[in-house]
């Protein structure tokens, strides 16, 4: 089985999964940053991982596509989402529209 999230470390990554991310598929996009412990390996990390480890049984038309996007290292797909703070959690549509968007955190917590 393949691993429930798709890490983007770098701009190359994130080039060749800008089109796997634009498909038609529900995705959730988790901007972290190395230096922000909480994102990295604290309650924001646990938390995608294990909504991603979760999702991974559900039936195709329901499944979603998780990416852990490192924010500083991905300024291509940071600056296309706007994404000024870490932890940011994207949710996209199946259609690419973002229904629901979480900057820094704090309304998580």
């Amino acid at each position: 089985m393949s691993s429930p999230i798709v890490d983007i470390n770098n701009d190359a990554e994130a080039n060749k999964a800008e089109a796997a991310i634009n498909q038609q598929q529900k995705s959730v996009l988790f901007f972290w940053a190395e230096w922000h412990a909480p994102s990295a390996s604290g309650p924001f990390h646990t938390v995608i991982q294990t909504l991603a480890t979760q999702q991974q049984n559900q039936s195709d038309n329901n499944a979603i596509q998780f990416y852990r996007v490192l924010a500083e290292e991905t300024p291509s797909l940071s600056q296309q989402y706007n994404v000024t703070s870490v932890p940011t959690f994207i949710i996209r549509n199946v259609d690419g529209t973002i229904v629901e968007r979480i900057d820094g955190g704090e309304d998580v917590a």
